[in-house]
């Protein structure tokens, strides 16, 4: 704890980085509501949810088939985006928001 800090926001800090790295597959559209909230705490928190799913016994299918690196900016956005991508196989983009919405989907074949 550190100073200024009450024994309160400690648990409740605790408590969403607990909820923010859940597996989204099993802790549905609150795990990305408390990543919502959570980047107000930690803004470098980065999450992996590949092996944090698996360890859930959830697995990704064709994630490891996946050999392209795509980019998305600026992010934060308000209006437009820019989305780089180079995939030489058929794949689905999809951009979800910070509650789990799909934003959108976009076949890249």
């Amino acid at each position: 704890m550190t100073i200024g800090e009450t024994r309160r926001s400690v648990q409740l800090k605790f408590r969403q980085f607990y909820l923010a790295t859940q597996c989204p597959i099993a802790g549905g559209p609150a795990v990305y509501r408390s990543r919502a909230m959570y980047v107000l705490i930690d803004p470098m928190m980065s999450y992996n949810d590949e092996n944090t799913c698996l360890q859930a016994g959830y697995l990704f299918r064709n994630s490891r088939n996946i050999t392209s690196k795509s980019k998305l900016y600026p992010n934060p956005a308000s209006n437009e985006v820019t989305i780089v991508y180079n995939t030489e196989k058929d794949a689905i983009f999809e951009i979800i928001d910070l509650v789990g919405r799909i934003v959108m989907i976009s076949d890249l074949s």
